[in-house]
């Protein structure tokens, strides 16, 4: 038996008193992170609104060049237009169906609330070995 080894018993013990120390070290650490979310104080209500701010302001210039540099030459059948006015309305019409889909996810996004899983699920497989079925007919 070499020096390096250690007596079973020993080194199980070395190892429960390594978790232990790591699990008060995981503790401190999110008592630390809470104490230090609890210390921060609020952003303004601008500065927290601001995201949605840009984010329309990204929306409403992406549809102003799309539409009005894209398809509106394209339906008044302009010498710079890139095609032809069915292409125009074929765009224009998948870009508007595209468009309100996104500022309607965008909308619901924003204006609901974040709640929890258990709020609005019921748990339908109780056991773990029906989870297949659970997938296959819930």
């Amino acid at each position: 038996m070499s020096h390096d080894a250690a007596p079973s018993g020993e080194g199980r013990s070395s190892r429960a008193h390594h978790e232990r120390r790591r699990m008060r070290s995981l503790s401190s650490m999110v008592d630390e992170a809470r104490a230090r979310q609890a210390s921060k104080t609020k952003q303004p209500w601008f500065v927290l609104k601001m995201t949605v701010g840009i984010a329309a302001a990204i929306i409403a210039y992406s549809a102003y060049v799309y539409i009005g540099r894209l398809c509106i030459p394209m339906i008044k059948r302009e010498r710079s237009s890139l095609g032809s006015r069915s292409m125009g309305i074929v765009f224009l019409v998948v870009f508007v169906l595209l468009g309100f889909m996104m500022v309607w996810a965008y909308i619901k996004v924003v204006f609901t609330p974040p709640g929890f899983a258990v709020d609005r699920t019921a748990l339908r497989c109780p056991h773990v070995l029906d989870i297949f079925f659970c997938f296959t007919t819930c």
